[in-house]
């Protein structure tokens, strides 16, 4: 039945594809389809919830590379505040993970490094978000500039084509602000002044093309900041929720009359406090 029938788009995963394994398959299928599938998801996640990895962040609801990323930093800061002079994080990447690696044996494997040495890394690509060892996110700070330069020159490029306002406001949200504020509540509060006036100007640039008068990337980020913790206080089965559970009744007493402040916001929930990892 065409209603069963999906259409596969191959999405390069790099900017220079060489090898069919250098694409990802995209299966678009009907709205019929996407609707069937829901119904069954709702019966079927609720029987198989106790059998799911509590630290499974994809494919979940209301979870995603925000709460993957916080988690992460939390456990790291954890061990800092505790004591620990160094953090050690091991990255294991999977061909086809989802489709070929069983998480029940994967748990009760050993990795060993067979007597070879694992190389060491300054920084790394973790969920499209740059952490590197000293977790002051310059590396990842540069690399959001130059996307969002460069997604800013086609909006200009569209303006120039006498596209319209609500198709440039479109634009901008959907490609510009998208690369900006990426997975921005993990590291926008502990990247340093100067990396911050650079993305504002990216902001400021577009408002001028856009002819509005953009929130700032420090207000954005902190909105997103506190909409995250809510969020997390409301799903009892965030990884995290029990770590700021405790600090409900502050935070809901103050963010009634006002929007929280950086420093308030760091002080309940230090994941994106800037610390240095060795």
């Amino acid at each position: 039945m065409l209603w069963k029938t999906s259409c596969l788009v191959p999405v390069p995963k790099k900017s220079r594809p060489s090898d069919p394994a250098d694409y990802r398959p995209v299966a678009l299928t009907s709205h019929v389809m996407k609707v069937l599938e829901r119904l069954v998801l709702a019966q079927l996640r609720p029987q198989v919830r106790k059998f799911l990895d509590p630290l499974q962040f994809a494919y979940q609801p209301h979870l995603g590379v925000d709460d993957a990323v916080i988690y992460l930093l939390q456990r790291a800061h954890m061990h800092l505040d505790g004591g620990g002079g160094t953090v050690r994080i091991t990255f294991f990447d999977f061909s086809s993970a989802f489709n070929t690696i069983q998480p029940l044996l994967l748990g009760h494997s050993h990795y060993g490094s067979g007597g070879e040495v694992v190389e060491e890394v300054e920084d790394y690509k973790y969920l499209g978000v740059v952490i590197d060892n000293r977790l002051d996110w310059k590396s990842n700070t540069e690399a959001v500039y130059k996307k969002g330069m460069s997604r800013l020159y086609f909006l200009r490029k569209l303006r120039s084509f006498n596209v319209g306002s609500r198709m440039l406001e479109i634009f901008y949200q959907s490609v510009v602000a998208s690369a900006i504020f990426f997975a921005a509540v993990c590291w926008g509060s502990s990247i340093r002044a100067g990396d911050n006036n650079r993305l504002d100007k990216i902001i400021k640039k577009a408002g001028s093309v856009l002819g509005l008068r953009l929130e700032s990337f420090e207000t954005v980020v902190e909105r997103r900041m506190l909409n995250r913790l809510l969020s997390i206080m409301d799903n009892d089965q965030h990884p995290l929720h029990h770590t700021v559970d405790r600090q409900q009744e502050y935070l809901l007493s103050q963010a009634a009359p006002a929007p929280l402040s950086k420093g308030q916001i760091q002080e309940i929930f230090p994941a994106t406090c800037p610390l240095t990892v060795q």
